[in-house]
């Protein structure tokens, strides 16, 4: 395993201590460990600005929705709470 050593201003580390405490972690490495993790997964699900091309030309090739606003808001809404 590698070791990173990071510095940080006092203010910075104290509130790295206590948020680690609280949110349960052993030691704050665990918690920064954890972080990177959660963000490396985001970024793994990020789509790519290719793709986003891509899906803005296939809406526009879909012509123009006859569901209202509030419909397609309330979908929307509905798979992102499925998602999480």
């Amino acid at each position: 395993m590698a070791t990173l050593m990071v510095s940080l201003s006092d203010p910075l580390s104290a509130w790295l201590d206590d948020t680690a405490q609280a949110a349960g972690f052993r030691e704050p490495g665990d918690y920064v460990r954890e972080l990177i993790r959660r963000d490396r997964e985001r970024a793994d699900r990020a789509l790519t600005i290719d793709e986003l091309r891509e899906l803005v030309g296939e809406a526009k090739a879909s012509g123009t929705s006859a569901r209202s606003l509030d419909d397609i808001f309330a979908e929307a809404e509905r798979v992102a709470r499925s998602n999480g």
